[in-house]
């Protein structure tokens, strides 16, 4: 379903996780379904404060961010490639991370639109529910 006007979401990513690289290879459908215009922005998580002293996750969160992502790949029929060297790291995304946690970014995926937050990929359906409603909820 097409939204009445083109409307732009920026996407903050970084493909230290996983999630953020199965949003790469399913947000460019979504944008075709809804109509949006995608402004892709990278940012290094270890840049954000709640990465300040490590990767915020215990043991069992991990395997479980593992599982999930492979599931989430199977589910968007999206095959998992983790990139060599692991994880990427870029000076330019150092420095947009500040941008992106004033805008309350705190990782990624993390979506945009008119200055609403929609964290994760499972967020897509709710992002296009709010594709249809004027304004925003803040």
């Amino acid at each position: 379903m097409r939204s009445g006007s083109r409307e732009t979401v920026d996407i903050y990513y970084d493909y230290a996780s996983p999630f953020a690289y199965l949003a790469s290879e399913v947000a460019p459908r979504f944008a075709e379904d809804t109509g949006v215009a995608l402004q892709w922005q990278p940012i290094a998580l270890e840049k954000l404060s709640n990465y300040a002293e490590g990767l915020p996750y215990s043991p069992i969160k991990r395997r479980y961010v593992a599982l999930d992502a492979a599931r989430s790949a199977g589910f968007h029929d999206v095959p998992m490639r983790i990139p060599k060297p692991y994880p990427v790291q870029s000076a330019a995304a150092k420095l947009d991370a500040l941008t992106a946690e004033a805008r309350g970014v705190f990782g990624v995926p993390s979506l945009v639109l008119r200055n609403e937050l929609f964290w994760g990929l499972d967020s897509l359906p709710v992002l296009q529910w709010r594709l249809q409603k004027p304004g925003s909820a803040q």
